[in-house]
């Protein structure tokens, strides 16, 4: 069905969906009389041509239109231990094994100034709304409009797909971002793609991005590029993100685990009640070859007469290293990172792919006023093998030390698979 629609849509603007390539037209067109030679030439002006760029990809000779079919698949197992006083305060915390996202998606342009991206996640045996959107870009003096269910545009560690994050899990303090929702952005790049603004407005939707309650928010970022080698292998990357919020029902709940997925959350203010919440981060990212630094610290304050307007906050900090000479990736479109392109692909006698090592220590402190939601530090180690550009095989070693309690103890391996 999504086929015929798509078909349709596309036979509508003028494009038909036909895999003959330009070569065989030009082969056809020698042995039909005129008229054939002329019909044939322009079936083939509208035809979609494919080729594979990570991923499987269409595009039409004149490129107005262009498609991408991909996914992601991520298997994780997961061994824990933790303190007796640990599991007397949370709960037994059990090894185990989960495929952590399993996503398809098409996504496209079409005629010079459309875009569009529809993705969808089967992990868990549920069907979970993505990146459903439709943005209309290049809008003279304005820039670009999109919208649907995305990202809203806040912090450089949750923009930067989890295709691409150097760890396993997202750190701790994203416990205050709110990731995607259904809502309206407008953005655009300046200086060459060196200076990012994004500004949006959300409601709070579940994962069929249906919003039937009254929380809404807006959400704004500024990024800047102040150093750029002309090489791009070295830069500094800087910026801001601010959102402000009106909680579901004014009720707010803030929760984490320790950068495991897979077990039960450590930190949790419980619901206390909140008529409004802001929350602030500020990110910066050095890369210098190889090498490269990432921090960001999250504020959030949270309007509650009841609960004495508590404040809450965190910061992460990670270090990591290419052994075998590749770096992180800038997109500076969306001003976070990209792709890793191993050097040499993995090939037994040709190529070790590539090695990346990395150690993150993160804090999140839900504790103030009437709220005691509690304190977490995090310190993580990683090793990443990228076998080829859409391959990598991540471990980490996490240790969680939950302020007054306990310690816990894990490891975890992913198997990623990416185009």
């Amino acid at each position: 069905m999504g086929l015929l629609i798509l078909s349709t849509l596309l036979q509508a603007g003028g494009v038909s969906l036909t895999a003959q390539t330009r070569e065989n037209g030009q082969q056809e067109q020698h042995n039909e009389p005129e008229k054939k030679e002329s019909a044939d030439r322009t079936r083939d002006d509208n035809s979609l041509r494919p080729y594979w760029k990570d991923g499987v990809r269409l595009e039409t000779p004149d490129k107005r239109v262009s498609l991408k079919i991909g996914g992601r698949i991520q298997a994780d197992w997961m061994w824990i231990s933790e303190d007796q006083s640990v599991r007397d305060a949370i709960g037994d915390q059990t090894s185990g094994s989960e495929f952590r996202r399993t996503r398809l998606y098409l996504s496209g342009d079409l005629f010079g100034n459309l875009s569009f991206k529809s993705q969808f996640d089967f992990a868990g045996g549920s069907t979970a709304l993505k990146d459903v959107f439709v943005a209309l870009k290049g809008i003279p003096g304005f820039g670009n409009i999109k919208v649907g269910h995305y990202k809203e545009p806040f912090s450089l560690e949750e923009l930067t797909s989890s295709n691409y994050m150097t760890f396993v899990e997202r750190s701790l303090p994203n416990a205050f971002s709110s990731s995607r929702n259904t809502g309206m952005t407008v953005y655009n790049t300046q200086l060459g793609q060196r200076l990012t603004w994004a500004a949006g407005v959300f409601r709070d939707t579940d994962n069929g991005g249906t919003s039937l309650n009254d929380g809404v928010g807006g959400t704004f970022r500024l990024t800047g590029v102040p150093a750029l080698s002309k090489q791009k292998d070295r830069l500094v990357h800087m910026g801001l993100s601010y959102s402000v919020r009106r909680p579901s029902n004014s009720v707010l709940r803030w929760s984490q685990r320790p950068e495991l997925h897979l077990t039960d959350r450590y930190l949790d203010t419980a619901s206390f009640p909140a008529d409004r919440v802001q929350i602030l981060a500020l990110e910066g990212a050095v890369v210098s070859g190889p090498f490269s630094v990432q921090s960001e610290y999250v504020y959030s304050a949270a309007r509650s007469r009841i609960a004495g307007d508590p404040v809450f906050g965190g910061f992460y900090i990670y270090a990591g290293v290419f052994l075998t000479g590749e770096q992180r990736n800038y997109k500076a479109s969306s001003a976070s990172f990209d792709r890793v392109r191993p050097r040499k692909n993995f090939a037994p006698g040709e190529g070790a792919g590539a090695w990346e090592m990395a150690l993150r220590y993160s804090t999140l402190d839900l504790t103030d006023r009437a709220i005691q939601g509690g304190r977490l530090t995090n310190l993580t180690a990683a090793v990443n093998w990228y076998l080829n550009p859409m391959a990598r095989i991540m471990f980490n070693y996490v240790f969680g030390d939950l302020y007054e309690v306990g310690g816990t103890h894990a490891v975890v391996t992913r198997l990623q698979l990416n185009f």
